[in-house]
């Protein structure tokens, strides 16, 4: 039968009691067996002991009571620390072991043990954990150094048995991984799966057999000596940390964070990363470091650092500092406390799987991966990032978890992929909304899957199945607020306007959706629109079909949109455009004029960068037209809605009390007196007909300007009116 003991507050019926400690990494159910160096720990029966005290007692703090002592020997552990951590050194044929855990082992069908240790010798048989007397084999439950493994010819090796003293029964990890530094070992096992050896919580070997039955055979746990270590006076020469025994067989992200955890480096005030006063080691940390932030500090970055696994415990805080510095991680990140990520960069680019884990929300600024190998996870907790998520090499998987953050400062990024570089699993992406006009808004998605109801529950919607006012103003004639748009309609180009009829209908990659939205009908506050699903990648036809009418100026348009996390470059030579005009038009709610952009000049805000989100009209110039967008095409240009152009040529803005419009006047000598796609755009006239609007972008070609008294200018540009 499988034994479980719950976890319980640290009190003992002793004389003295202990102050409760947190499990490492937050894990404290399934505990059978705890053994920590940081509290009781006695000297005699009843006598706490103190800094380089000999150990005759260290007691359980599961809660199972179990009292591990020393056998009568001469020699006993001695309490000390080594790197800032308290631990028990063991010499001489130092031991402590208790009978009584056996009961609680026998029976168990899985576990996890974590082990601190620290050798003195290398190249050594020695043993530090043994489930009887030892006698030579390495059966039942057992773990040490072995100098020559029997079963693989590899050296310097760690050796642990399990269920008999066969190869089969055996681990043998790779060659050279005994140590004179500290090691966070771990077993995890499960009925009728191999036995798993994890090193610095990383998987190194697996057992050949499956173990097909329950626990058995245990007489003891034995701490100090190994199988091997028969005679007077041998044992292990060395130091041993935290023991701790669950009765389930844990994941391999898991082990990572709980052996970080274990084996890391803690602050002990609030100070820069590197300087030695803010950690329990008393030194800079190294490259290799595992590093935990406590509660109530605040490390701050004052150089480009790099650590192998990052805890930061509640109330706990990493800050980037205000130079936005880069901290890099070859293991996982936990947080369950607070990131400022000013605008500094985390960066992942260890050689296996990393985690990103913790309660609290993971805020980044720049998120990096650069992975030779293995993947990126955020497996629990949320992640935000507010700057760029920039896949470099190897995959991140998003699991539903992270978002790409869109507000008034500015709208996150997924950068160019490109090789084998790839984002799987879902993310959410934002897109902030300024205070202005309610009006008519050009929209698109950047996840694949998208319906209406994605973006339905982010603003007032009438008119449709599913909206918030589906009979507005009448169920007889509703009001739809969200409009698709079919270029085969013949006829004027307002024929093509589509309403939405329910919210289940689908938003394609690179479709455009015409939206009202707003709070208030006269205008609204900031709003955020944010849809969720796998990130649009890769190359993307944009949707385009062209239909004859025999009305030129009507005909091929199509409402399509920037289809990735991204702003994208219209005028990027990565983009296939094949029997289109070169023009883009978006709308300008603010302005109520469509702005539009070609060749390098744009009107009405409008430029050669369309942000994430934004959707915006081309027109198709004949049959089999083609828009092909590429990861190159992607700029690293903020994603505003509108941005001005560069180039500044001559420009005519008219303004009346309603608002202003402008057409741009360029000379170039490739143009001609005829409508030239590579360098003109149509006209598209706003829907209010209060407002200036003028009639088109030439190239030295006649235009009219409608709302203003007629007049001639000095260069051939005839200019009328009509008088309102």
């Amino acid at each position: 039968m499988r034994k479980l003991i719950p976890l319980l507050i640290l009190i003992f019926t002793s004389t003295f009691s202990f102050s409760q400690i947190q499990p490492p990494a937050g894990y404290g159910n399934n505990i059978i067996l705890w053994l920590s160096p940081d509290t009781a720990l006695f000297e005699a029966t009843n006598d706490p002991a103190e800094m380089n005290d000999r150990i005759v007692e260290w007691h359980d703090i599961s809660g199972g009571g179990f009292v591990f002592s020393n056998a009568g020997g001469s020699e006993r552990p001695r309490y000390v620390t080594y790197q800032g951590k308290k631990v028990l050194n063991f010499v001489n044929g130092d031991l402590l072991q208790n009978a009584g855990i056996a009961n609680t082992i026998n029976g168990l069908t899985e576990f996890s043990i974590y082990i601190i240790i620290k050798s003195d010798d290398l190249n050594t048989d020695q043993g530090f954990l043994d489930s009887e007397d030892p006698d030579g084999a390495d059966d039942i439950l057992c773990m040490r150094y072995d100098a020559s493994g029997a079963n693989t010819g590899r050296t310097n090796l760690i050796k642990c048995g399990m269920q008999g003293n066969t190869p089969n029964n055996q681990i043998e990890s790779q060659s050279n991984t005994q140590s004179n530094q500290l090691q966070a070992l771990t077993l995890t096992w499960k009925q009728g799966e191999p036995i798993n050896l994890y090193i610095d919580g990383v998987l190194n070997e697996t057992s050949v057999n499956t173990l097909n039955s329950a626990m058995s055979g245990v007489q003891k746990i034995l701490l100090g000596k190994g199988p091997k270590d028969t005679g007077n006076g041998n044992g292990w020469d060395g130091r041993i940390g935290t023991v701790i025994f669950y009765s389930t067989k844990m994941s391999a992200d898991t082990v990572s964070q709980i052996s970080g955890d274990l084996k890391s480096i803690q602050s002990v005030q609030s100070g820069n990363w590197h300087s030695a006063s803010t950690w329990d080691c008393n030194c800079n940390p190294s490259n290799n470091a595992y590093i935990k932030i406590n509660a109530g500090h605040t490390v701050t970055l004052a150089n480009h650092e790099t650590a192998n696994n990052l805890i930061i415990a509640s109330g706990g805080t990493l800050d980037l500092s205000t130079n936005n510095r880069r901290l890099t991680l070859r293991r996982d990140l936990v947080n369950n406390g607070n990131i400022i990520p000013r605008n500094g960069e985390i960066r992942f680019n260890g050689t296996i799987d990393q985690f990103i884990k913790g309660s609290a929300t993971a805020n980044f600024y720049d998120l990096t991966v650069d992975k030779s190998s293995g993947t990126v996870t955020v497996s629990d907790g949320n992640s935000h990032i507010q700057g760029t998520l920039d896949i470099q090499n190897g995959c991140l998987n998003a699991n539903g978890r992270l978002t790409l953050l869109s507000n008034a400062t500015g709208t996150a990024r997924l950068a160019e992929l490109n090789g084998s570089a790839c984002i799987n699993g879902n993310i959410t992406m934002q897109r902030y909304i300024d205070a202005g006009s309610t009006d008519w808004r050009f929209f698109t998605t950047a996840v694949s899957g998208s319906t209406i109801a994605d973006i339905n529950d982010d603003f007032i919607t009438s008119g449709f199945i599913g909206s918030d006012f589906p009979n507005w103003p009448s169920a007889s004639n509703p009001w739809p607020s969200i409009y698709f748009y079919d270029e085969t309609a013949t006829g004027i180009q307002d024929n093509g306007f589509t309403p939405v009829t329910n919210v289940t209908n689908p938003i394609s990659p690179g479709h455009g959706v015409w939206v009202w939205s707003g709070d208030t009908i006269t205008g609204t506050q900031p709003f955020t629109i944010d849809v969720t699903g796998p990130a649009n990648t890769g190359n993307i036809n944009l949707p385009l079909t062209y239909t004859n009418s025999g009305l030129s100026s009507d005909d091929g348009w199509n409402m399509v949109g920037n289809p990735y996390p991204s702003c994208l470059d219209w005028d990027a030579p990565s983009i296939t455009k094949t029997n289109i005009n070169n023009a883009i038009y978006i709308w300008n709610p603010d302005l109520q004029q469509f702005g539009s952009y070609i060749g390098g000049i744009g009107t009405n805000g409008a430029s050669n960068n369309i942000a994430s989100s934004q959707a915006f009209w081309v027109q198709a110039s004949s049959a089999n037209p083609v828009i092909t967008v590429t990861e190159a095409s992607k700029t690293s240009v903020d994603g505003a809605f509108l941005k001005p152009s560069v180039i500044q040529p001559f420009r005519i803005k008219a303004t009346n009390n309603y608002g202003t419009d402008e057409i741009v006047i360029n000379f170039d000598n490739n143009s001609t007196n005829n409508f030239d796609a590579e360098f003109d755009a149509e006209k598209m006239t706003s829907v209010n007909t209060s407002i200036p609007r003028l009639a088109s972008i030439t190239n030295n070609k006649e235009f009219s300007i409608n709302q203003l008294p007629e007049q001639e200018i000095n260069i051939p540009i005839k200019v009328t009116s009509d008088v309102a």
